[in-house]
């Protein structure tokens, strides 16, 4: 085996552990900046979609309310909205 020259005193050949640890932190925290805001976004698109999905089915149920034959009140014959926030408590009926 070759004894391989060792670098000179003054010379700088690669990075010091301060450096690398520095470009570690800055890269985590630009990191979790970004994965934050694109969490954000997927959230408020998500809400966005719920709630344009609500308004469509509050202007389209008009539609399907029909008159009872008996004499009673009219009822929607869909089961119920999709939207509820908590689950089974649509409306008095709802089988969802």
């Amino acid at each position: 085996m070759r004894n391989l020259p060792l670098p000179a005193a003054g010379d700088d050949a690669g990075f010091s552990l301060i450096e690398l640890v520095t470009a570690m932190a800055i890269t985590a925290v630009f990191g979790a900046v970004f994965t934050t805001g694109l969490v954000e976004a997927h959230r408020i698109t998500n809400e966005v979609e719920a709630t344009t999905q609500a308004q469509t089915q509050v202007r389209l149920a008009p539609g399907g309310l029909r008159k009872s034959t008996d004499g009673g009140p009219s009822h929607l014959t869909c089961a119920c909205l999709r939207y509820c926030r908590v689950p089974r408590t649509c409306a008095p009926g709802c089988t969802r």
